[in-house]
């Protein structure tokens, strides 16, 4: 009868299986990729995606009925389903060049641990190497490996976390990959390093937007909120924006929204709150894909954090402004979340909005009710400015989003008004 960590060791492994075959198709499509370390065999693409689906599926499984099958003790869990079609798939992931292999070593060494808790570590890499499926994948297979109690982040390995370790990391490990699909250069594992910190750390509960919350109440300046939070009367908040106030935000342990949110809910749980997000999402995207849901919700408030690109973006803000003032919500804009002084010298801005948004904003003030909560001139005089933004040029890190998070709470709860 196999032991649990031999259950636990299967587990990983058909999840390296899965993605293993998942670059397979990466490489034929792109044309990259050592072609014997990324060879699909006999599989075909609908085979292939069938164990993605299978991949999928045992990442959605309730992980305290895998684990009491790992256990050894009586579970709802059938192994049949997806494991075994996994383990059984004839995709061949052993050549030790493969990235997924040399970082599972290198943390068996550094960590002095089994294979199966090294495979999770690395298996999160090999993930996340795709990128294209940071946000639902990976964020499973975080969840996943976390709620077994196999390593979801370095401190469950007890390894040092910081830049150093990832550079080191980097310069001593991609040397020895094969050609691969994705950018798998010494340079890539410092954001690497960050995203798997802060994504495990977030999983693991050690640091999310719980911790956060709980920190910022013991802020001078938070403190001094407490009463006026209180007292707020009961009222439902509502914000529908893009990854900066998304708490899967890979840049920090969560954005300011949720930071803000989870505070509300534990000092005053007669406000309601909702969000709706979507990463670079537009007036458009919000339309189509959340207007309806968020006006039904009846919100007393909603903040939109949207980067307006085109024509289409003004005419559907307008609209949602229009919709939203005629059941009675105030509509909320944040000035300046991202001025260009918080821009690398000589970058391109990832998105280009409209050349002249502000003078929109302005006009939607004036005209349709806007209410514009002036942040920009906080986020420039801040001591910390230079640390706000990440390392891909676009997110911001854990300073950015404490500070806003204080902003948004104290426009809220009327510490402060919408103008500074």
């Amino acid at each position: 009868m196999a032991t649990e960590s031999q259950h636990l060791a299967d587990l990983v492994k058909a999840n390296i299986v899965a993605t293993h075959a998942y670059q397979t198709l990466l490489a034929a499509k792109r044309g990259k990729g050592d072609k014997d370390c990324f060879a699909s065999g006999k599989l075909n693409e609908e085979q292939i995606k069938a164990l993605v689906a299978h991949q999928v599926s045992l990442l959605s499984e309730d992980p305290k009925a895998v684990q009491a099958w790992a256990k050894g003790k009586p579970s709802a869990f059938d192994p049949n389903k997806d494991l075994q079609p996994l383990l059984d798939a004839p995709v061949k992931t052993d050549d030790p060049r493969l990235p997924v292999n040399v970082i599972a070593a290198y943390f068996q060494a550094k960590a002095k641990t089994d294979a199966a808790r090294a495979g999770a570590m690395a298996n999160l890499y090999q993930i996340m190497f795709e990128i294209d499926r940071d946000g639902d994948v990976l964020q499973q297979a975080f969840r996943f490996y976390a709620a077994l109690g196999l390593p979801a982040c370095y401190a469950d390995l007890k390894l040092p976390y910081d830049d150093a370790t990832f550079t080191a990391m980097g310069k001593d490990l991609a040397p020895r990959f094969c050609q691969t699909p994705f950018d798998s250069a010494a340079s890539v594992f410092v954001i690497m390093g960050q995203k798997i910190t802060n994504w495990g750390m977030r999983h693991t509960g050690r640091r999310d937007r719980f911790v956060l919350a709980n920190e910022l109440l013991q802020e001078p300046e938070v403190k001094a909120m407490l009463p006026a939070i209180q007292a707020m009367p009961v009222q439902r908040i509502a914000t529908i924006g893009h990854s900066f106030t998304m708490d899967v935000n890979w840049s920090s342990p969560s954005a300011f929204v949720p930071v803000a949110f989870s505070l509300l809910a534990k000092t005053n749980p007669a406000i309601q709150t909702r969000q709706w997000e979507g990463g670079g999402l537009t007036p458009s995207h919000a339309f189509k894909n959340f207007y309806t849901e968020a006006l039904a919700w009846k919100p007393d408030k909603v903040f939109l954090v949207m980067c307006i690109c085109n024509e289409q973006d003004t005419q559907n803000f307008t609209k949602m402004l229009r919709g939203f003032a005629a059941q009675g919500t105030k509509v909320y804009w944040f000035d300046d979340l991202r001025q260009p002084w918080l821009q690398p010298t000589g970058a391109v801005p990832a998105i280009q909005e409209i050349p002249n948004r502000d003078e929109f904003l302005k006009q939607q003030a004036e005209q349709e009710g806007l209410t514009i909560v002036e942040v920009g001139k906080v986020l420039k005089a801040s001591p910390l400015k230079d640390k706000f933004l990440s390392l891909d040029g676009i997110h911001m890190t854990e300073p950015f989003h404490r500070l806003m998070a204080k902003q948004f709470l104290g426009f809220l709860c009327g510490s402060r008004g919408a103008k500074l």
